[in-house]
Parts: structure tokens; sequence; C-alpha cells
């Protein structure tokens, strides 16, 4: 697909009007829940140092930073959004814990990282291929490149997310669905190695989105569809992949 900077543009554009509102999900207890699981089940397939330095590209608000503590020797968050960046650097101060208001492409930190993660942000970049070989260079050998994607698998959660699209003004319409074997192609032509792919988000995905209330009537709710993610995830490995609303790709840097 021909990169298109004016997608690029208003994506930002969107991010920025809407930073007070998606922080709403990772403040609402049983959305926040939905979003942790979200993350530790997707680091919780990479064979990297038990706490490495960790890059997130797309971090938003920044929440990552909390909901990982603990499990990084030190954090870095960048976002084209200078709004979501003022929020996380607000909320999240730390001396390991970093947030830059940048670009991917434009990012030098004079540094490398042993992990770099990606959550819901790969379909938004203009240029995928080059934003995928921008993050190989600022990985260390050895070092992993983690996405989780929404994908096409399923025709009735596409059609979820078409809907979406058309009735929620803070979603993006110019964002798609990666297949897995999309991805993988350009992690490949990228010259990373050592590829592997897993399901997730079965059930709690959704929730993950969408803060509902009151809090008393939905938490329990969203803790058991999260507890009963974690088993599927689990036992059910890619026999139902084509079920789950996201995909899990993780490949290494030789």
């Amino acid at each position: 697909m021909k990169p298109d900077p004016e997608i690029s543009e208003k994506d930002r554009e969107l991010f920025d009007r809407i930073a007070s509102e998606y922080e709403r999900k990772d403040l609402s207890r049983g959305a926040a829940r939905a979003r942790r699981l979200r993350l530790t089940q997707t680091l919780r397939k990479v064979p990297s140092a038990a706490a490495p330095h960790l890059l997130e590209v797309g971090c938003g608000a920044g929440y990552a930073a909390r909901y990982l503590q603990g499990r990084y020797a030190s954090y870095t968050g960048i976002d084209h959004s200078g709004k979501l960046i003022d929020i996380a650097r607000q909320r999240h101060p730390g001396e390991n814990i970093r947030f830059i208001h940048t670009d991917l492409m434009d990012f030098s930190p004079g540094k490398t990282f042993d992990l770099a993660l990606m959550i819901g942000v790969l379909h938004h970049l203009e240029d995928i291929p080059a934003a995928v070989r921008k993050v190989r260079a600022l990985l260390k050998p050895g070092g992993y490149f983690v996405v989780n994607e929404p994908q096409p698998a399923n025709p009735l959660i596409s059609f979820l997310r078409w809907i979406r699209k058309r009735v929620d003004p803070g979603y993006s319409r110019d964002q798609r669905e990666l297949p897995r074997r999309e991805i993988e192609a350009v992690f490949r032509q990228a010259g990373f190695l050592n590829m592997r792919s897993f399901p997730q988000g079965f059930l709690s995905t959704p929730f993950a989105e969408v803060p509902l209330e009151p809090g008393f009537l939905f938490n329990p709710v969203i803790s058991a569809v999260c507890l009963a993610d974690r088993t599927l995830e689990k036992i059910t490995g890619s026999l139902f992949a084509s079920l789950a609303w996201n995909v899990i790709v993780i490949a290494e840097k030789p």
C-alpha cells in the first residue's frame, strides 16, 4: 500500500483531540484489567531478558509503563500525539521511565533496546515496511520486536469493527486489520528471524476498548472473561486462532 502522509496527520490530529477520552480506558478499573491482560499475555510469549530495556512505539497515555512495572530495566515510550505524551509524563514519572513526543521515523535515541513493543499500532502507520526496518535498527542484536494487532480471520469480528468505524468518532476510519501472514512477510523482508505468532483475546478485547459503568456491575464480568482468556490462550494454541480478536507476532533481530 502506498504511504499517505495525509492519513498519518489525520491520525495524529484524532489522538490529540481525543487524548482525555482515550485515557478513560485506563482510568476505568474494568477496562484497565483487560488492557493489562493484553500486555502481559503478549510479553509472556517473548523469550527476552528478564528485565529488558523496553521501547514502546505508540505508547499513548503511557499506562504500559505502570502495568509492566517490575518487568523492565528501563521503559521508553514514544508517540506522535503530543497531548497523549503530556498525559503520560504527568501520570507515570520515574527515573527509569521516559516519554518522548516524536514520530517513529524521526526517533534517534542514541542507544538500542532489548525489546520493541507495539500494541495495536502497526496498522496505523503510513509505511509499514519502513517502520519495521526502523524498529530493527533500534534493536540490539538478539533483540525482539513484538506486535499485537487486530486480525481479520473472523468475519464477525471484522464486521463489528466496521460498524464501530462508522459510529465511534474516536475510532480511526483509516485503520485496517493485518493478516498474520502479511505481518510475517514484512518482518521477513526487514531481516527478522525466528518469527512466531499466537492468538490473543478471545473474549476480553472488547472490554479493553470500552469503559463500562457502573463498575460494581461490569467489573466481575470483566474479571471472569480475563480469567477465561488466560486459560483459552494457554490451552488452544493456534488451533482456534481465527476466532481471536488479535494476533501476536514476535520476531528476533539476528
